[in-house]
């Protein structure tokens, strides 16, 4: 901190820390283990496991989850933070002006849904999904979980490690101003430059519709839901035009296929925007000695930080998940046990991605009334938009299976070659109206006492990142 006039002073500030993750199985019980239940399926990965004979994830629905969880995982990231801020005062103004910088990441190998989507998985070693309406079955998932009837199996392959980082800048100017001794007046901006996460080897991969050729859709049987045909890759895009250091070392990076993927996209998929302007502003006024009445209103954003539903490095080709429909618990892959020729499941990220959005406001009256107890009447309300919020864009149109009788699922899908495809994208919606009461009393003689009511009305379309978003 420097006082370079008796009215100006500036701190700056810089703080480096290392935020490290690491989660394990715990083996020593032997109760992770698959063998000790009888459970021997063959695999459509066998190799490079990270825990070879852990227990499958089975859910069956109206049960409780048997959870073999993503574990074990790990996650590394550095986090640089500088800070600048001024403050000075001139006559009735305090003015204060700043700067934010950081420099954060992962280093990720932990890019596994923690809970799985209905069609996914968050076991490397596989996830089985019982359900009543499986084509073929007991028309009762607890039936059907007896007799080895899946309605939906998926597994890892190998997994991925990727380093994330990104920029980001705030810059902020306000002014708290008192014109009078009964008035003050606070307003200013904020104006955040938020760099989209990206990988520094650009080894992370997005499913971009825009880059689905039909004509070169995968041809699936309609009898297995096995691939016969087609581009395995057809609608997966890698950002940049290359890879960039150890990327080139990767297995994947020697094959051509996976070469043409790169379509010279930004490096973290989503936009950078430049026009997420922050004005916040409020005023309070004592009416009396006793009453003060004041208002308020602001516009907030959300930087939406790494997450299950973002994690781009656990897409194919760099961690391949594979889906079958319609399967059995013995042979979940199926005659030919392979994967090369399943469907892929992957997630991908909206391109423009807006930052979440809260349009804060309100307003209230405080009054001093007797016995020392001050009463607080406000109106407090929120909007809430671009909410994250997932979408499965593979879905069925209701009633198609219904209308194609013995035909796999993964022949009637919309973007043949994939199972669920869940898109990860900033657009749902909140509203927050409230009428907030309180009365206080301070402390007297060791004692105080206060009690609040509320009255409010909360609606949204998004309640978690995680929701997925229905056929309509």
């Amino acid at each position: 901190m420097s006082t370079l006039r008796n009215n100006l002073v500036n701190e700056l500030t810089y703080s480096h820390s290392l935020d490290e993750v690491y989660i394990n199985v715990f083996t020593a019980s032997g109760l992770y283990k698959r063998s000790r239940a009888g459970i021997n399926y063959p695999y459509i990965f066998p190799a490079n496991k990270e825990i070879d004979d852990k227990i499958p994830t089975i859910s069956i629905a109206n049960f409780s989850e048997i959870d073999g969880g993503p574990y074990p995982s790990s996650s590394t990231g550095p986090i640089n933070l500088l800070t600048d801020t001024a403050t000075m005062v001139k006559g009735r103004h305090t003015l204060k002006a700043g700067v934010s910088v950081e420099y954060s990441g992962e280093n990720d190998f932990d890019q596994i849904n923690v809970n799985a989507i209905p069609g996914g998985t968050n076991n490397q070693n596989g996830r089985f999904e019982f359900l009543d309406t499986r084509s073929g079955g007991t028309g009762l998932a607890v039936a059907n979980a007896a007799l080895g009837l899946v309605s939906n199996y998926a597994e890892l392959g190998q997994r991925a490690f990727t380093k994330w980082r990104a920029f980001t800048t705030d810059v902020f100017l306000q002014d708290s101003w008192k014109p009078t001794e009964k008035l003050t007046l606070e307003g200013g901006f904020r104006w955040p430059f938020w760099q989209p996460w990206y990988s520094t080897t650009n080894n992370i991969a997005n499913f971009d519709p825009r880059f689905y050729d039909r004509s070169k859709a995968a041809v699936v049987n309609p009898t297995t839901g096995r691939l016969t045909g087609g581009d395995r890759y057809n609608g997966i895009v890698l950002p940049g035009t290359g890879f960039i250091g150890d990327g080139n070392s990767l297995v994947v990076a020697q094959d051509p296929r996976v070469q043409a993927l790169f379509r010279d996209q930004p490096r973290g998929f989503s936009q950078m925007h430049y026009d997420e302007i922050e004005p916040r502003g409020g005023v309070a006024y004592a009416i009396n000695e006793k009453t003060i009445a004041r208002a308020s209103g602001g516009v907030f954003h959300n930087r939406v930080t790494l997450n299950d539903s973002t994690l781009l490095g656990g897409n194919p080709p760099f961690q391949p998940m594979v889906t079958v429909a319609n399967t059995s618990a013995d042979l979940p892959g199926g005659a030919s046990g392979g994967a090369t020729d399943l469907p892929f499941g992957i997630q991908g990220q909206d391109v423009v991605f807006r930052h979440p959005t809260a349009y804060m406001y309100s307003a209230g009256v405080q009054r001093e009334i007797p016995f020392g107890f001050v009463v607080d009447v406000s109106y407090v309300g929120r909007k809430g938009k671009y909410l994250q919020r997932e979408r499965n864009i593979n879905q069925l149109a209701a009633g198609t299976l219904q209308a194609n009788p013995g035909v796999n699922i993964a022949a009637l899908r919309p973007y043949l070659g994939y199972g669920a495809i869940r898109i990860s994208e900033n657009s749902g919606r909140s509203t927050y109206n409230s009428l907030q009461i309180s009365a206080d009393r301070r402390y007297s003689h060791g004692l105080k006492v206060g009690a609040a009511y509320t009255l409010s009305k909360s609606e949204d379309n998004s309640s978690d990142k995680r929701n997925v978003v229905g056929n309509r």
